[in-house]
């Protein structure tokens, strides 16, 4: 996980009171300048890119189509973390979200600290899934015949999740980058793992993201 900085943080939602009122608690949270937390509402595509921030957070329900802005805004903002604050937080649209690689999804219902703590999670550049949302994603990934990992391999994959590169893992593990390499191919290969998004489904459904 990095140390990056976030100057700049837009919330996206189809009811401005909600936006404004988000946008409000984490300018307070982040120490942020007045102006530094745009919000998008009603959302307009383009304002998106217009508004540069290092971190959008957006009600997928409301923005829409997803899978046509995503890249688009990849192209444009390569940089920009996502972070789905879900109205209708289902499994469908969690898979969706990860799918497309939303660093963080939560649902409404979450109270303001642990929409904080999310956001400062990812904004650092780590993962956030909801853990009950984590689990039924597990539940309905089903992945089989798990065996035991290594205190090493799930000391990796963890760190993994979270959005360490190997070199840094390395670094906090005494270990060489390939040697942590190692470690990752085969944990993931004992978990049934092939993709990154997998491991955050399967560290989401775990803990190791909330």
């Amino acid at each position: 996980m990095d140390s990056r900085r976030t100057d700049r943080i837009a919330v996206a939602d189809d009811c401005p009171i909600f936006a404004d009122a988000a946008a409000r608690l984490l300018c307070d949270a982040f120490d942020l300048a007045d102006g530094a937390c745009p919000v998008i509402a009603p959302f307009v595509a383009d304002a998106v890119v217009e508004a540069r921030p290092d971190l959008l957070i957006l009600d997928p329900l409301f923005v829409r189509p997803l899978d046509h802005l995503v890249p688009q805004w990849r192209l444009e903002a390569p940089s920009m973390r996502l972070f789905a604050f879900a109205t209708r937080p289902t499994i469908e649209l969690a898979r969706f979200c990860l799918g497309l690689g939303f660093h963080g999804f939560l649902p409404k219902t979450a109270d303001a600290a642990t929409l904080v703590r999310a956001v400062r999670v990812v904004v650092k550049g780590g993962n956030f899934i909801d853990r009950t949302v984590g689990r039924r994603l597990m539940t309905d990934s089903a992945v089989p015949d798990v065996r035991p990992l290594t205190r090493r391999e799930e000391d990796v994959l963890k760190r993994t999740s979270l959005g360490f590169s190997n070199r840094e893992i390395a670094r906090v593990l005494d270990l060489s980058p390939k040697t942590v390499d190692s470690h990752r191919a085969r944990g993931m290969n004992k978990l049934g793992l092939g993709a990154r998004s997998e491991l955050v489904r399967f560290a989401a459904a775990n803990g190791w993201l909330s």
